[in-house]
């Protein structure tokens, strides 16, 4: 065992300023993304119905494998950013149960999870993993769109960020 490293900063650091929480039961790397749709969607009040098209911008790690529109399992949809965007949009939150296949065979939730394409923001890509933001352009079928960037998604604290960066 090596002690010096555990004793290292012993009563200077805590741990527990490293934890953070996760408001969501989906993969931590697009929270941002879902607190942006989140909040246009309330400050617009945006209906699933008019949502022509979700434009879903993360850094590469969270893109790569996080970008399939399938959801055969449960674990799929979790690790799905469509599928994740498209929920928040059509229940105004994420909850675990809306991650089941009876929530997502819903054909509003297929229609936006189709309407939702994921890529890599550069602003995003440049400050992770300091920061894990994410930005979200909503296309609505009158023509209008309007964006969302959220760099620290809700759950992350200040000591969080301060070390990551």
């Amino acid at each position: 065992m090596n002690w010096g490293r555990l004793m290292a900063g012993l009563g200077e650091r805590y741990e527990i300023e490293s934890a953070y929480f996760k408001p969501y039961p989906c993969c931590r790397h697009y929270h941002a993304v879902i607190d942006g749709i989140l909040a246009l969607r309330g400050e617009h009040r945006i209906e699933s119905a008019d949502v022509k098209h979700m434009h879903l911008g993360i850094y590469a790690v969270g893109v790569n494998g996080y970008d399939h529109k399938h959801a055969d399992n449960l674990p799929d949809a979790q690790m799905s950013a469509p599928v994740a965007a498209a929920l928040a949009v059509v229940d105004g939150g994420i909850a675990a149960h809306r991650f089941l296949p009876e929530s997502l065979a819903r054909a509003e939730v297929r229609r936006l999870v189709d309407a939702a394409d994921t890529h890599v923001d550069h602003e995003c890509e440049r400050i992770y993993p300091g920061r894990r933001s994410g930005a979200v352009r909503i296309e609505l079928s009158g023509g209008r769109s309007m964006e969302s960037r959220v760099l620290d998604p809700n759950g992350i604290s200040t000591a969080c960020r301060t070390r990551a960066s």
